[in-house]
C-alpha cells in the first residue's frame, strides 16, 4: 500500500437543490472548502445525495480498510488483532454511517 495520491480527508458533501422543475446535483468538498467532485444533475435528489455521501466517505472507508489489512500484512497475532478489533470495527462502522447516512 503506497502513499495516498488523492486529496486527504475529511471530505463532506452538499446536496444542491435546483429550482422547481429542474434537476438536482450534489458536490463533494475537502476540509479546505475546495470542490472535489460534482455529481451530475439528476431528477432523483436521493440518488445524487447517496452518490455524494459515498464519494465523501471514501477517505474514511479507505483508512478503515487499511487498518484491517495492515494488521494482516504485518502478521500481527490473532490475539493482538482481537485487542484492536473494537477500534477497527468502530472506524469501519463510522465510515459506513458517513457513506450511507443511516
Amino acid at each position: 500500500m503506497g502513499d495516498a495520491k488523492h486529496t486527504s480527508g475529511p471530505w463532506s458533501f452538499s446536496p444542491q437543490k435546483g429550482k422547481p422543475g429542474h434537476c438536482h446535483m450534489a458536490q463533494v468538498w475537502n476540509s479546505a472548502g475546495d470542490a472535489l467532485a460534482q455529481i451530475e444533475p439528476t431528477p432523483d435528489e436521493a440518488v445524487a445525495t447517496a452518490d455524494a455521501r459515498l464519494i465523501a466517505a471514501a477517505p474514511d472507508l479507505l483508512e478503515a480498510l487499511k487498518g484491517i489489512v495492515a494488521d494482516d500484512d504485518a502478521g500481527v497475532s490473532l490475539n493482538d488483532q482481537r485487542a484492536r478489533w473494537s477500534d477497527r470495527m468502530s472506524a469501519a462502522k463510522a465510515a459506513i454511517l458517513n457513506a450511507t447516512g443511516a
